[in-house]
């Protein structure tokens, strides 16, 4: 039988170890004042909030709810509702970031712009900018190095966004706007954003070297893609007023253009319009200039069946139509000017497959015409082509390599 006393000693000197490998450190704390581990406001929250206190507005020649006069980085705390006769935001000051905090600016009868950058480097981004009068987020025409992320501009009285020279416009919409959905000048961006709607073009770029990718433009009264020069890549336009793209110079890749009431693709001089789709569109699919190059694009069904419409309108010398292919259009390929070279090209399914108006000096080598009601070649004196070979049999007998062929 076991000896209690025993026991009980050893249970003492078994908590007695614990309690000495519990202890952490001394028990007497270091002389002086005890100092806080808890960060200050400022601290939590570096930002300014955009208030009547913060960030007042003045009624100056442009009046406005709040003004924005240092650099910093500011934020919206709610939403807010504009006043007529006032800007919401004035911007004045360089290298200023304001977060809308996904809240929403609504402007009202007789207000002015929502946001107004009047210097640069200016970044807005989050948020809803709706129903200013004089438009949504709109930059200062000299103003520089802007850039707009996250944003809805809808139903403004003017442009929804307009970011300047060098600026950038990601992730956004402009929906409903009185003029143009975005805009940018010169050596700008605009890149993932949606444009419908609008009064003007979706997306306006009038000027040299900007780019626009990814977007989709539908149903706006101008064009859904306006652009001076630069790239295109990767759009998708339909059911425009005007064309869906419109460009004086300028490469176009990857894109589709469906369905609008003038042009798929308006290409000014120099342009080059790689893997593109036009399809549905009541002009032209495809209507270039001098100097373009075309290669491996499509045009189906374009023309509204209306004589002198084409899957491709070639109209200016020096232009390089190789391996498109042009299905149910009145014409499937026409040149109106001499010195252009058609090689490779498919027409199907129209009245006219291959139309040369030109009067001189047009190569057309290696081309198919299948299954055109009227003319598969219409070729004018004047202009060279490969032989051209009609119905040529089970065996293609001709030896020539760069004739044309039709049935």
């Amino acid at each position: 039988m076991s000896n209690p006393k025993k026991v009980t000693v050893v249970t003492l000197a078994l908590l007695a170890g614990t309690a000495g490998m519990l202890v952490a450190g001394p028990l007497n704390p270091p002389a002086g004042s005890v100092a806080s581990t808890f960060k200050t406001l400022g601290e939590v929250e570096p930002r300014i909030a955009i208030n009547a206190t913060n960030t007042p507005g003045d009624a100056d020649a442009t009046p406005s709810l709040y003004k924005i006069t240092q650099p910093g980085s500011y934020y919206l705390t709610g939403n807010m509702t504009g006043v007529a006769g006032m800007i919401g935001i004035e911007v004045t000051a360089y290298g200023v970031t304001i977060d809308l905090n996904g809240f929403q600016m609504s402007g009202g009868a007789g207000s002015a712009v929502g946001i107004s950058i009047r210097s640069g480097g200016t970044e807005v981004r989050n948020g809803i900018v709706r129903n200013w009068g004089g438009g949504g987020v709109v930059a200062d025409g000299p103003t520089t190095s802007n850039r707009v992320i996250d944003v809805r501009a809808l139903g403004n009285g003017g442009v929804g966004i307009y970011a300047g020279n060098y600026s950038e416009i990601r992730n956004c919409v402009g929906e409903s706007n009185a003029s143009h959905g975005l805009a940018v000048y010169a050596y700008g961006r605009v890149e993932g954003c949606t444009v419908r709607y609008n009064g003007g073009d979706g997306v306006n770029a009038p000027n040299s070297s900007n780019i626009v990718i990814n977007c989709n433009a539908n149903a706006n009264t101008g064009n859904g893609i306006r652009l001076f020069s630069g790239t295109i890549s990767g759009c998708l336009t339909s059911d425009n007023t005007l064309s869906g793209i419109d460009t004086n110079s300028a490469n176009v890749h990857e894109c589709s253009s469906v369905g609008n009431d003038a042009y798929g693709f308006k290409l000014g001089t120099a342009s080059v319009a790689v893997g593109n789709r036009a399809n549905g569109n009541v002009f032209d699919g495809f209507y270039v200039e001098a100097s373009c190059v075309l290669e491996n694009n499509l045009a189906a069904g374009n023309g509204n069946s209306i004589a002198g419409r084409a899957g491709f309108t070639l109209n200016g010398a020096g232009i390089r139509a190789t391996n498109n292919h042009a299905v149910s259009n009145p014409i499937g390929f026409q040149a109106t000017s001499g010195a252009s070279v058609l090689m490779g090209n498919s027409a199907m399914s129209g009245t006219t497959g291959f139309l040369v108006t030109a009067n001189t000096n047009t190569l057309l080598t290696s081309n198919i015409a299948v299954g055109n009601s009227s003319n598969n070649f219409f070729i004018n004196a004047g202009n060279d082509s490969g032989s051209v070979v009609i119905n040529p049999g089970v065996g293609f007998t001709t030896t020539n390599p760069v004739a044309n062929y039709g049935n």
